[in-house]
């Protein structure tokens, strides 16, 4: 028998998120962001919809390959961003 994978992702909006992730990345890099991730969820049907990573994805530079949607953080860590980016 085959295999049926079933997935919520939504091809379109992963990629739509993924450019605006990059984008990000890109533009706030002279403040020293070098890396990000964005996880887009429908609450009401319990979906994920885009699971995204950005930054220096390597075979060669350690931790570049972790999943930063999964990767533990420091509380307030986002906030802090978002303070910058409204500065």
């Amino acid at each position: 028998g085959s295999a049926e994978l079933r997935s919520t992702l939504d091809r379109e909006l992963q990629r739509r998120v993924q450019a605006l992730l990059e984008h990000q990345i890109e533009r706030l890099a002279a403040q020293g962001a070098g890396d990000g991730a964005a996880l887009v969820v429908d609450h009401a049907r319990d979906e994920v919809l885009a699971w995204v990573n950005a930054g220096d994805y390597s075979t060669t530079t350690p931790g570049s390959q972790i999943d930063a949607v999964l990767a533990a953080r420091q509380p307030g860590q986002g906030e802090a961003l978002r303070a910058q980016q409204c500065a």
